[in-house]
Order: structure tokens, then C-alpha cells, then sequence
């Protein structure tokens, strides 16, 4: 549970920093990036797993039949935190392309060098939850 609570902490943070792009971009009329809702889309989709996880969890432990226990979801979990993996992935590339040496001083890329290192952080959660859903897939 302390991973999925992690997870879904990192991937609200990821909501709220770029989100705040996003609603600059809409407040000013202009359409935003498709890079920034590409970043909101897979923080929504990391957070939704996660909280996903953390209610199930709670529902599973009520009937205190542990999840690796359940054979038949091992695959399916694996699979879709592999998705994710891919997607925390290509997010820290499309940004990490754009702000890691970019040497300006402004507020705005100094907050989106954190957003990389955070979506970096994502991306590690998400790739230990899927190595540990594997590992019970295969010992399963």
C-alpha cells in the first residue's frame, strides 16, 4: 500500500504542476500543448491506477485474501503497470529533452526541471510495481 500511495502522491503532483500550464493557456485563450495534456492524460491514468490499487487493496485485505493470491489479475496487473512504465517513460523524454540543460532563469523552467526529476520519480515507482507484479506472475 506504501507504493500505491506513493504512486498516486507523485502522480497528483505531476497533475498539478503541468495542469498549471494548462490552465495559463486556457485562462489566455490559446490552445494548449499536446505535449502538456499528454502529461495530464498519463498522470490521470498513474493517479486512477493507483487510487484503483489503494481501494481495491482495502477491499481485498477485507477479506484478507492477499492480491498475489489471485492468480488470474497477476498478467492483467502486470501488463497495464508495464503500459504505464512505457508511458512515465515517454514523458520524461519528451520533457527531459526540453528543460534538463535548458540554462534559463525563469519561475517556468525552473518548476517543469522539477516536473522531469518528478515524472523521473514516477516512473521508477511505476517500473518497481510492475517488476513485483511480474515477479508474482512468474512465481505464480
Amino acid at each position: 500500500m506504501l507504493l500505491h500511495s506513493a504512486q498516486l502522491i507523485f502522480g497528483l503532483t505531476v497533475l498539478g504542476l503541468y495542469g498549471k500550464d494548462v490552465h495559463h493557456a486556457h485562462a489566455n485563450n490559446e490552445s494548449a500543448d499536446p505535449r502538456w495534456a499528454y502529461a495530464l492524460v498519463t498522470g490521470m491514468m498513474g493517479s486512477g491506477t493507483a487510487l484503483f490499487y489503494l481501494v481495491l487493496l482495502g477491499w481485498v485485505m477485507k477479506k484478507r485474501t492477499p492480491l498475489a493470491a489471485r492468480a488470474r489479475w497477476n498478467l492483467p496487473l502486470f501488463v497495464w503497470e508495464a503500459v504505464l512504465c512505457v508511458f512515465w517513460l515517454t514523458l520524461f523524454g519528451i520533457f527531459g529533452e526540453m528543460y534538463i540543460g535548458d540554462h534559463a532563469d525563469s519561475s517556468k523552467v525552473t518548476r517543469m526541471r522539477h516536473a522531469v526529476w518528478v515524472d523521473l520519480v514516477n516512473m521508477g515507482l511505476w517500473v518497481a510495481g510492475a517488476t513485483w507484479k511480474g515477479c508474482y506472475y512468474v512465481g505464480s
